[in-house]
């Protein structure tokens, strides 16, 4: 929600002076909310509803306050930019962390009316869930509060999203980084131990390696009861892809495959079960005695066993195409070998 790109960014408030910010443009008005920040928000929210899409909406932004070059300088809660004396610089160190910290009330009064606002215009779409702030390593009782707020607010609401770090970690949260399988199934594992909560793989800072690697990894990672999210440059507003840095057409469409196939099942309620891989490798994600998916990253052969007497249909589905091709019937108390197609 909130963007650091000098030129492109869209702020919530209008800029209604009296008086110039540091960009030599008119000062915010943290009293006046931008009427087309909003509009464009539920026309994203709703174009993202029609193709079936949803959306992780980021409320704050921590992230930037310590990374960007000269992001404090065009920030809305500067003291020199906005006309209702709010600053979150108290200490004159030039970065605005206290932005991210319960310390001043006028400060987290403005941020609730930013959410109360944001609430507002996301009310009625279920495709959303809100992470209260992009990589906040200052104040994590802040962002708690902020979360806390949120569900308050919605609580009598007919729709109620899930709020990071409330209802799961954040995005990083879990630490999920990676690429290599065995590592990615073991953090999985692990997280869930710790968290018992949904899970996110993160691929912020981990690279953009080739189309058969993501793929691998974003299947790994839904039958490992997780999701993933996908850092693409290509849809940075400095780049929008090209040649040196492509538009992901093939990945997208894997998300797509994976979205089509988890439809057909209730995967909230399966969990990982490779134990039922005898021979092979193999991951699977399953509902014991009802239904299983079970994936191979490299093809090849397996050798499972269900561990229930019932009779069983399987389909095989090609992750690269999106289809289904062959299938047979197989009893699950007894060990089986299958090979795909």
């Amino acid at each position: 929600m909130w963007g650091w790109e000098e030129e492109n960014w869209l702020s919530p408030y209008e800029r209604t002076g009296p008086g110039l910010a540091k960009d030599g443009r008119a000062k915010f008005n943290l009293d006046s909310f931008n009427p087309f920040f909003f509009k464009h928000l539920k026309d994203v929210l709703e174009e993202a509803r029609r193709e079936g899409i949803y959306l992780q909406l980021v409320v704050f932004d921590a992230w930037c306050l310590k990374n960007s070059e000269g992001h404090w300088d065009r920030h809305c809660f500067n003291g020199a930019n906005n006309v209702n004396g709010v600053n979150a610089d108290k200490n004159g160190d030039g970065m605005g962390l206290e932005f991210c910290s319960l310390r001043d009330e006028k400060i987290v009064a403005y941020q609730k009316r930013f959410i109360d606002k944001l609430l507002e215009v996301c009310s009625s779409y279920e495709n959303i869930f809100l992470e209260v702030a992009n990589e906040n390593y200052y104040d994590r009782e802040w962002e708690m509060e902020l979360g806390r707020y949120i569900k308050e607010k919605e609580k009598k609401q007919k729709v109620r999203h899930l709020v990071m770090p409330l209802d799961m970690p954040n995005h990083d949260g879990a630490g999920i980084k990676t690429w290599d399988l065995k590592t990615l199934k073991e953090g999985f594992r692990k997280a869930y131990e710790k968290f018992n909560q949904p899970l996110i793989m993160d691929t912020d800072g981990i690279g953009e390696p080739s189309d058969d690697v993501i793929r691998r990894a974003f299947w790994t990672a839904f039958v490992s009861g997780g999701h993933f999210d996908f850092l693409d440059s290509a849809l940075s507003p400095q780049t929008g892809g090209g040649a040196l840095n492509p538009l992901r057409s093939n990945v997208y469409r894997q998300m797509g495959y994976i979205a089509q196939l988890s439809k057909k099942m209730d995967f909230w309620r399966m969990k990982p079960m490779d134990e039922i891989v005898i021979e092979g490798t193999a991951f699977v994600l399953g509902e014991k005695g009802k239904s299983y998916v079970v994936y191979l990253p490299y093809g090849g052969r397996m050798k499972l066993k269900l561990e229930s007497p019932a009779l069983f249909r399987y389909r095989w589905f090609n992750p690269r195409e999106g289809v289904f091709r062959g299938e047979g019937m197989f009893k699950g108390d007894r060990v089986h070998f299958f090979t795909p197609p």
